[in-house]
């Protein structure tokens, strides 16, 4: 998360979380309609946010866009066996189509839960 992004989120949480909590809700309740109405105003209320997600268990961690930046030119200029092609915030998405993957940004590849090509086509190898 960017740190600029933390001051945002402080202010605005009680209107973020109360969308979340509405959407989860009509998700619960098979409430398609609602869902969709408050996913984009979840999206609305957190579009000035950059959330950069840590392993597995961590918490967030705050960054500067020019500390994101240069982590993100380190993993392209030094790619190894150590970075496996990952760029910082980015995931490679497995498309449906067989073989085929796209870089995205990871926390639009997160929100946006899905069976992938990874299941569908790729043995599901992590």
């Amino acid at each position: 998360m960017l740190k600029e992004d933390l001051l945002y989120l402080q202010k605005n949480k009680p209107s973020i979380l109360e969308a979340q909590t509405k959407m989860l809700e009509a998700t619960k309740n098979n409430n398609l309609i609602d869902q969709t109405k408050w996913l984009k105003e979840l999206r609305q209320r957190t579009n000035k946010i950059t959330f950069i997600h840590t392993p597995k268990g961590k918490p967030y961690s705050l960054y500067t866009e020019k500390e994101i930046l240069a982590k993100q030119l380190s993993d392209i200029s030094n790619s190894s066996s150590n970075t496996q092609g990952r760029i910082f915030g980015y995931i490679w998405h497995h498309s449906e189509k067989p073989g085929v993957i796209q870089l995205v940004r990871k926390d639009v590849h997160e929100f946006n839960r899905h069976t992938g090509g990874n299941a569908i086509w790729g043995g599901n190898i992590r």
